[in-house]
């Protein structure tokens, strides 16, 4: 693995967290220090932007604000890397991929931009009829974000999966929090089948999340479940919905 230009030691970083993600470090402290600096970056995005919801950013303008930022991180030696996050992603992928309605978050102080999705069904039941298309024009717009990221990341600094989203989670988006929790016990086999699209494409979203960062960048290591840490999570939607 190269080194970053935003983090010199980025490879020994790496290696030292290695043991972490792989689960076997329980014995081990790591450490991410903060240093309060000053930020240009963050004050011209208060000065341009109200909080709030907003419209989609221009994927460009973001990679940008992401280069800006992380390039005046502090030369701290602690066992962090730097990296952007597909912010104006994030949990929308799951419900906008699916049909709804993805609305965005601006927070000036952050300088994030999010996004979120209303409540996608009304009845619990629905949830079996949902299916996941890549086509779907909201995937389109993340694959186009992802090589925008990426590219204005190589050499300097890693790309960030997205977040992770558990198929209990995922119902909860769905259906609200009320219904997310009524959802396993009220539809049978349905919650199962709502998951299933809900898993796949949040894996299909890792893999070309993973493909792209290693092809032109260089990318986080990623800490999202695995699809074998995914089949405990069905099972137990199955077992909740018997």
């Amino acid at each position: 693995m190269p080194e970053l230009t935003y983090r010199p030691s980025a490879q020994a970083v790496t290696e030292r967290l290695r043991p972490l993600f792989e689960r076997c470090a329980q014995d081990r402290i790591f450490a991410v220090i903060s240093v309060t600096h000053p930020s240009p970056t963050l004050e011209a995005f208060r000065a341009a932007h109200r909080a709030g919801e907003c419209t989609y950013p221009d994927p460009e303008e973001r990679a940008a604000f992401w280069a800006s930022l992380l390039a005046e991180r502090p030369p701290v030696e602690d066992d962090s890397l730097p990296g952007c996050y597909l912010t104006e992603i994030d949990q929308g992928v799951y419900g906008g991929v699916l049909g709804g309605e993805v609305r965005w978050l601006c927070n000036p102080d952050t300088g994030w931009i999010s996004s979120m999705v209303p409540r996608l069904l009304e009845d619990p039941v629905q949830i079996g009829a949902l299916r996941f298309d890549p086509a779907h024009p909201f995937f389109q717009r993340y694959l186009r974000q992802l090589e925008v990221f990426a590219r204005g990341a190589r050499g300097r600094y890693g790309v960030c999966t997205l977040v992770v989203c558990s198929v209990i989670h995922f119902l909860y988006e769905l259906v609200g929090a009320p219904g997310g929790a009524y959802a396993p016990r009220a539809s049978g086999a349905h919650p199962q089948r709502g998951a299933h699209a809900g898993a796949r494409a949040g894996r299909l979203s890792r893999v070309y999340a993973e493909n792209k960062i290693q092809a032109d960048s260089w990318g986080v290591v990623n800490m999202t479940p695995s699809s074998a840490r995914d089949r405990p999570l069905l099972r137990r939607v199955s077992r909740l919905s018997g």
